[in-house]
């Protein structure tokens, strides 16, 4: 008996029993968000490495944007997305910067 019960958490541990289900798969049941995700009020800049996928940074203040836009430039490839309030676009600017 002891033996079954050591091989059971044995097998368990290299993931070989797959009728039990992992937290992920219990947390990420139902359906899919259908509506897009809204962004907060403020100014935002997109920073991404050279051929990969880019994360958007929100700060309060333009000021705090631009000075965001200038560190993260050193390294990364920098783009200027403007001012969002009310789900909308009110200056779109385009910069890039390397």
């Amino acid at each position: 008996m002891f033996k079954f019960i050591l091989n059971s958490f044995f097998l368990l541990y290299i993931g070989q029993i797959t009728k039990i289900q992992t937290h992920t798969q219990i947390y990420n049941m139902g359906r899919p968000a259908t509506k897009p995700a809204r962004l907060k009020d403020g100014f935002y800049i997109e920073v991404k490495n050279q051929g990969s996928g880019g994360i958007m940074i929100r700060r309060d203040t333009k000021e705090q944007m631009l000075m965001a836009a200038e560190d993260y430039s050193r390294m990364k490839q920098v783009t200027v997305l403007g001012e969002m309030k009310s789900d909308k676009w009110l200056d779109k600017v385009k910069n890039k910067k390397k």
